[in-house]
């Protein structure tokens, strides 16, 4: 790992890091809800109206979650944008450890 200094960062760059968030948050809580689902067996999960219990709505959750937080993360990438370039230029840059390639 290298460290990475971030001085600018452009609107879809940071909507796409913020999409990408919020699939990867949502696969996490996914998982989490299909694995509880297969030990306990008490799981709910609301659509509308209809209403899964058990495995079933373990397996919905796997699907729609990640479906969820990237519409979620997008809409934050979209409204955080500014705060974020307001933030940027404060501190004039951002010190991150990342394993990166460059493009030439």
């Amino acid at each position: 790992m290298k460290e990475l200094i971030l001085k600018k960062l452009d609107f879809k760059s940071y909507v796409l890091l913020s999409f990408t968030m919020g699939i990867a948050l949502g696969l996490a809580g996914g998982t989490l809800f299909l694995l509880l689902s297969f030990v306990s067996g008490d799981v709910y999960f609301d659509l509308g109206e209809d209403q899964f219990n058990g495995i079933p709505a373990g397996i919905a959750s796997f699907i729609a979650m990640p479906v969820f937080f990237a519409i979620v993360g997008a809409i934050n990438g979209l409204i955080g944008f500014l705060p974020f370039k307001l933030l940027m230029k404060a501190k004039k840059e951002l010190k991150l450890m990342a394993e990166y390639d460059t493009m030439s």
